[in-house]
């Protein structure tokens, strides 16, 4: 990366992610629909957690540049880009057989006191970060 230029064009990239605080599960912190995403148009799509992410036929519109967590609380943060931006790895994310009863999956960020790998949660002593929306995500500026 150069100047802000990955791969010949500008690129911001951006990752939404949930926390959990120690002691915490994902299901106190977020619901199975969880994110919901929409175009300026007013075209939307709730993105879930699903036994089986492959049989979904959601069919998500074109030009997303809406994206709002369903957080268990009364706040729904949400983030708007400006339009030409592209939103990626949108779609329903596989859910073990624990689904939400588990810690955040993980605990290396933001603070990684603990002995860990940095990739899995072994138990939920501390602050853990959780299914990213969407997941690696960025947003590719076109150039102008």
């Amino acid at each position: 990366m150069m100047n802000g230029i990955i791969y010949g064009c500008p690129r911001q990239f951006q990752e939404s992610l949930p926390f959990t605080h120690p002691g915490q599960l994902q299901g106190d912190v977020i619901n199975l629909d969880f994110a919901f995403v929409a175009n300026l148009k007013g075209e939307n799509e709730v993105i879930s957690f699903v036994r089986n992410p492959q049989e979904s036929k959601k069919k998500f519109p074109g030009e997303l540049t809406i994206q709002m967590y369903n957080f268990k609380s009364q706040n729904k943060p949400f983030i708007i880009f400006e339009p030409g931006n592209r939103m990626h790895y949108v779609k329903d994310r596989g859910i073990g057989s624990r689904g939400l009863a588990r810690p955040g999956g993980c605990n290396h960020w933001p603070v990684g006191q603990m002995l860990c790998d940095g990739r899995t949660v072994q138990a939920g002593r501390q602050e853990g970060a959780s299914h990213s929306f969407p997941r690696l995500s960025y947003i590719e500026s076109t150039p102008t």
